[in-house]
């Protein structure tokens, strides 16, 4: 059977820099909005993960490839792909990775107006991260629990919680943080 480049690749440069290839890959079709192709670099990464029983490296790949099921509108398919992303970070204690995943899936559940739900996530996310020191982490969940808020009309505790998260980004990183923090929630 003749190999192809893929697994000539896995066997030359090692199998670890071959996944970090497959995610910037799959990044940039993203980017470029070929989504199909980024599902089949995750894909190749998680086969890799798989082969290696690279748990912790198949829940990252997890993570990044739900990513691109959001972005597709196909919320189920990357809740599904969240929670066992999440299942790893939990078996391996990974809090980093748990805190951005229950982001995530807080995300997923207020798009289908689960609010209380993803509020609880939110809350779960926050703690970990505050808990962690994270605290630019702290202040993107606390935007993303002002987006459910004003979702929901919540306008007076939305302001308070993007307030909060404002002042988290200016006291981390000062003023270049929070107008990323800024940016990213007018996108």
């Amino acid at each position: 059977k003749q190999k192809t480049a893929y697994e000539i690749g896995v066997r030359l440069v090692g199998s670890e820099m071959c996944i970090r290839d497959r995610h910037n890959m799959a990044g940039v079709w993203v980017t470029r909005g070929e989504l199909e192709r980024a599902i089949r670099m995750y894909q190749q990464a998680l086969d890799i993960d798989e082969q290696l029983g690279a748990l912790q490296g198949k829940s990252a790949t997890l993570h990044q490839m739900a990513g691109v099921w959001v972005t597709r509108g196909e919320l189920e398919r990357a809740m599904d792909l969240y929670r066992q992303s999440l299942d790893i970070n939990e078996q391996f204690g990974d809090l980093q990775g748990k805190s951005a995943t229950l982001a995530n899936m807080a995300y997923i559940l207020a798009r289908h107006g689960r609010t209380d739900e993803a509020l609880s996530r939110y809350a779960e996310s926050l703690d970990i991260s505050t808990r962690l020191g994270d605290h630019f982490g702290a202040a993107n969940v606390m935007g993303m629990i002002g987006d459910a808020l004003a979702g929901r009309s919540e306008y007076a505790r939305a302001l308070r919680a993007f307030i909060e998260s404002l002042n988290a980004a200016l006291r981390v990183g000062g003023i270049s943080a929070a107008l990323m923090m800024a940016a990213r929630r007018s996108s």
